[in-house]
C-alpha cells in the first residue's frame, strides 16, 4: 500500500477531534477553520483557511467513498457561519442541496466514524482536489449511485438519484 498524503494524515486528526466532539454530545456548528488548525497541530502562522479547507474536503471525500453524509460540510463553516462560496460548485452544484440536507439531518454513530477512518487509512489520492476531480470524471451515474449509498443500503431515506 502506498503512503497516504499529508492532507489525509491531517484529515484523520480532524476526524478524531470531530468524533470526540460529536459523540460527546456537542453537535453544534463550528465557525471558522481555527478548529482545523488546532486539531491537526498547526500554528496559526503557518496555515491559512485554504489549507484547512483542503483537510475538510479530504475528510468529506472519505465520507463520500464510505457512502455517508459529508461530515465537514455540515459541521465546519466559514467564520460568518455560512457555507464557503466554493463548496459544491461546478459539477457538484446539482448535488449541493442533497449534500447539505442529508448531513443536517443525520445522527452520527461510532460505526460511521470507524468506517470513515477505514477509508482514510487507504490511499485516496494525492490531494483533495484530485480525488474529487476523479469522482466527477467518472460521471453523474457514478456520483448518483455512490452519494449516500451506505444510508440507502440501511433503508435511510435520502433524496438520492437512483
Amino acid at each position: 500500500m502506498s503512503r497516504i498524503c499529508k492532507t489525509q494524515e491531517n484529515a484523520i486528526k480532524l476526524l478524531d477531534y470531530l468524533e470526540a466532539r460529536i459523540l460527546g454530545g456537542d453537535t453544534s456548528m463550528i465557525r471558522g477553520y481555527s478548529v482545523v488548525k488546532d486539531a491537526v497541530g498547526w500554528s496559526a502562522a503557518n496555515r491559512t483557511e485554504r489549507a484547512g479547507g483542503h483537510v475538510t474536503s479530504m475528510l468529506d471525500y472519505a465520507c463520500f467513498v464510505s457512502g455517508l453524509p459529508m461530515l465537514c460540510s455540515h459541521f465546519i463553516r466559514n467564520a460568518s457561519g455560512d457555507y464557503p462560496e466554493t463548496a459544491w460548485s461546478g459539477f457538484w452544484r446539482k448535488y449541493r442541496d442533497e449534500i447539505r440536507s442529508v448531513a443536517a439531518e443525520y445522527e452520527w454513530t461510532q460505526a460511521d466514524f470507524d468506517k470513515i477512518r477505514k477509508a482514510l487509512a487507504e490511499r485516496l489520492g494525492d490531494s483533495d482536489v484530485a480525488v474529487w476531480a476523479n469522482a466527477a470524471s467518472r460521471g453523474e451515474k457514478f456520483v448518483e449511485f455512490n452519494l449516500h449509498l451506505d444510508l440507502r443500503r440501511r433503508g435511510i431515506d435520502t433524496p438520492c438519484y437512483n
